[in-house]
């Protein structure tokens, strides 16, 4: 019956999509993955992507088979939040599964609630065995990520409940995404008004205040803004959150810290946090920053920081200069990476589990040496770059990146963009390192925007890393990701998330003026309130999470 559904389903693909062929050249190493006969068949249950022509005959197809000694077949699914409800109905029915699912974004608790009621195979043993298949995924962890990022990525990826894992993870790194704020100063401004580059929140002060009062854009209006971005506009925008950072390490996306004692305590009422907010709103106050930066947008932003006039009327911006900023804009000459003389927050890499072995699988282990063999270095760059020798490969002795790092590899035409017969569906069941192209030698001629914006951004994340260095906690003192089993989850839903929703929504009362930081009735109030809504349990919850892991 199985098969039959397979045969069935991979035949409606292929009646549905386009087939082309000899699209993406010849594959390294030969055509279809050796020979079939013999192969172990696996079935392969997948989101499909419109740009991909055909699955089966596609040169990652081809690879993996020929790695693997698999013979695929392909089962589709229309993408998007549906594909949920398709697996889902498949259960109720009781109808088989295919052999893998790939890249099949469920969410933590239906994922888990799948492998516990034995529907996905637990694969705990798999990933004990670490001289065995799941080799790869150590070394790689442990080539790409220091002790304290492993043991979050595994927290992630483990039933809290059950302590077993359940499927296998796709990650991938960029500096985009793990620098959690970016900031840029027009440094024409500080040479105009014969400033100092600000070394301190002091030096700060007198530089935004420069920037307001001196006309330093020269049109003789006051329309300067000398402090700009967006709490809420993502990727390197929270300039609220760099301010706060100035007074103490906070990482509002964990809520918690760690003390010297190994206790979770919670920053939003230390005397350091009401310093924090007493600055932020005399910045607001005195017109330094302005209080949109609590729900401005990210697509408003481009058009604050680099203005179709030509008139530059930024000083100082959190963001990130592919989508906050226009960065072909002349404007963006006159602007350079501040150096940051405070804690520097490192978002987590992205981690999501998508990947399963399900029950009805007669080959399990060779189904998880497929999952490895897509880890591996190569594995991972096929998934995502597509065929080696076409798409990519080996990068020329000493060439550099655009930004300015070792290039591992020379990209030759990215086929993400394009339709293609050589990718599945995107980046799923791989560790991705510089997802964004970080180390990759471009074979292309970069526009004069381009080539400074490359340049900017390597500027920026080496004075991001310098600073976190030298400033941020010691790694046990930073809250990694606790996960909470779901008895957990339901007894602290309610006090967890009035106590979120207050504290932010007050920072930002605060900030603005309609609390007064200053006043030790407004604090003591608010502190009360955070007690009051059960700060406690959800402290002792955190605190058991913790000490679990």
């Amino acid at each position: 019956m199985k098969k039959l559904i397979a045969m069935m389903l991979a035949l409606v693909m292929a009646l549905s999509l386009c087939v082309a062929c000899g699209g993406e050249g010849g594959t390294a190493g030969g055509g279809k993955g050796g020979d079939a006969e013999g192969a172990v068949k696996l079935s392969v249950g997948l989101p499909t992507k419109a740009t991909v022509l055909s699955y089966e005959e596609n040169a990652l197809t081809y690879w993996v088979e020929e790695q693997v000694g698999v013979d695929l077949s392909f089962i589709p699914y229309s993408g998007g939040t549906d594909i949920g409800t398709q697996i889902s109905t498949t259960v109720a029915a009781q109808q088989e599964l295919p052999d893998i699912l790939f890249g099949i974004a469920l969410g933590d608790e239906v994922y888990r609630g799948y492998g516990r009621d034995g529907y996905f195979l637990d694969l705990t043993p798999y990933f004990e065995d670490k001289e065995g298949a799941s080799k790869v995924f150590w070394t790689r962890l442990e080539e790409n990520f220091t002790e304290a990022e492993i043991d979050d990525i595994l927290r992630k990826i483990t039933d809290p409940d059950t302590g077993k894992i359940y499927g296998v993870p796709t990650m991938d790194t960029t500096m985009i995404d793990v620098m959690d704020y970016q900031m840029w100063i027009n440094a024409e401004w500080l040479d105009k008004l014969g400033l100092d580059m600000p070394t301190d929140r002091d030096s700060l002060y007198k530089v935004l205040k420069a920037f307001k009062e001196k006309d330093p854009n020269g049109n003789g209006k006051a329309d300067e803004i000398p402090l700009y971005g967006g709490q809420e506009a993502g990727l390197g925008a929270d300039v609220v959150n760099w301010l706060v950072n100035m007074f103490l390490y906070f990482n509002d996306a964990k809520n918690f810290s760690i003390d010297e004692e190994g206790q979770v305590y919670a920053p939003f009422i230390t005397d350091e946090y009401r310093e924090a907010l007493k600055f932020v709103n005399k910045l607001i106050d005195e017109g330094l920053m302005l209080d949109s930066v609590f729900n401005t947008k990210m697509s408003e932003m481009p058009m604050i920081t680099t203005p179709a006039s030509g008139t530059a009327i930024v000083g100082c911006f959190a963001g990130h200069l592919t989508i906050h900023a226009d960065y072909n804009n002349p404007i963006m000459t006159q602007y350079k990476s501040l150096p940051l003389w405070s804690n520097a927050l490192f978002n987590d890499h992205r981690c999501n589990v998508n990947n399963f072995i399900t029950a009805d699988c007669d080959n399990p282990d060779k189904a998880f040496e497929l999952m490895m063999t897509l880890w591996t270095e190569e594995g991972s760059r096929r998934v995502r770059y597509g065929e080696y020798g076409v798409n990519w490969t080996d990068a020329d002795e000493g060439a550099m990146s655009d930004l300015g790092l070792p290039a591992s590899y020379k990209l030759v035409r990215d086929p993400l963009v394009e339709q293609n017969t050589c990718l599945w569906s995107g980046a799923s069941c791989t560790l991705c390192v510089w997802a964004e192209l970080e180390d990759a030698q471009i074979v292309r001629d970069l526009s004069p925007g381009e080539a400074a914006k490359q340049a900017m951004h390597a500027e920026s994340y080496a004075n991001y890393k310098a600073a976190a260095d030298k400033y941020n906690p010691k790694a046990e003192l930073i809250c990694p990701t606790l996960v909470l089993t779901e008895e957990e989850k339901e007894e602290t839903q309610a006090q967890r998330t009035a106590c979120a929703d207050y504290y932010k929504k007050t920072r930002t009362d605060f900030c603005t003026g309609d609390l007064d930081p200053n006043s030790d009735a407004d604090w003591k109030k608010y502190v009360d309130t955070l007690w009051d809504l059960g700060l406690q349990d959800w402290l002792d919850v955190a605190q058991v999470a913790y000490d679990r892991y």
